[in-house]
């Protein structure tokens, strides 16, 4: 998330691939809890939590 954060998408997959994550099952789970687990809940038109934006 924090590749992401700062150097945008290209760089995260980059990331993931130099890791050899890109196609990870775990991974993709892994990630999937997170969606699932962080409230994507709003005030004033901005997300609660910052790993909202990341993930959304």
């Amino acid at each position: 998330m924090l590749v992401y954060q700062e150097d945008g998408a290209k760089a995260c997959k980059a990331f993931l691939k130099d890791a050899q994550l890109l196609n990870d099952p775990t991974l993709k789970s892994a990630i999937q809890a997170f969606v699932n687990a962080i409230p994507f809940t709003k005030e004033k038109g901005k997300f609660t939590r910052p790993e909202a934006d990341i993930l959304q």
